[in-house]
């Protein structure tokens, strides 16, 4: 009988370990799962901004002249221009380009996100040094800084590269890169973005954003791309260097708030 009964007290106690073990375990993934879930921060959308552009180049530059237009001629197109636009048959003498600029605020904890991307829709022939930037109220300052260029030849094959080099001034950062040479890519884009901090203990009631893009339409070195400025105005080329870029309309964005 003795024997009986400590065979039923034993079976009780290791039930007992096995339930209390599985508890634990239990309460070890939940724990790791809250770590996850408190040091993840994901972006939330604030405001955005999307401009599209149409960029018709001419090998025959009496053509776009006699329309009093310069050799590379920019205009802000609609989204359903650019989405249904055609650039598949193209005429040897004129060449037309489709992109797309999009400047983004989201918030990230208690810090702010400031992003810009530029797609090409079909792909541009000179491929040289571009500028890509975002500029900013100096009541805010970045970190992190990243850039980031991605094309891709067909679905299962892209390529990101981070090779730039960077500009920085108080109230704006650019990214000076050049474009991949590969004639096969049929997709390409460029983004900037990083972090920002408040400079000031001050309240920040407002933020302005500013995208912006110069495109190089003949070759030109590095130091050369390295002539220009930032402001509230966007990318300002050196005078020097203005012939060598097509530029576009920056895509703008405004926040009012309390932070």
């Amino acid at each position: 009988m003795k024997k009986i009964l400590l065979a039923i007290f034993v079976s009780m106690l290791f039930i007992t370990n096995n339930v209390m073990a599985m508890e634990s375990k239990s309460n070890i993934v939940e724990g790791i799962n809250d770590n996850l879930n408190n040091t993840v921060e994901e972006n939330v959308l604030i405001s955005q901004t999307v401009k599209y552009f149409k960029t018709t180049a001419s090998n025959n530059s009496s053509m776009l002249y006699s329309l009093g237009k310069s050799t590379y001629y920019t205009e802000e197109i609609t989204k359903e221009e650019y989405d249904n636009s055609n650039y598949s048959t193209q005429s040897t003498s004129i060449e037309t380009t489709y992109k797309k600029l999009t400047t983004t605020i989201s918030q990230k904890g208690s810090y702010y996100h400031y992003d810009v991307q530029l797609n090409w829709k079909n792909m541009p022939k000179v491929r040289s040094y571009d500028i890509i930037s975002l500029s900013f109220y100096e009541s805010v300052t970045p970190f992190n800084i990243s850039f980031r260029q991605k094309y891709c030849e067909s679905i299962s094959s892209c390529t990101t590269e981070t090779n730039y080099t960077q500009h920085l001034e108080s109230d704006g950062v650019s990214a000076i890169f050049k474009l991949p040479s590969s004639t096969t890519i049929n997709s390409l884009s460029s983004n900037l973005s990083f972090d920002v901090r408040k400079t000031t203990s001050a309240t920040v009631l407002k933020q302005r954003l500013v995208g912006d893009y110069a495109h190089a339409t003949s070759s030109v070195s590095l130091a050369t791309a390295k002539k220009h400025s930032l402001s509230l105005s966007g990318i300002s080329l050196d005078s020097s260097i203005s012939s060598n870029y097509d530029t576009i309309n920056e895509a703008i964005v405004n926040w009012s708030g309390s932070w």
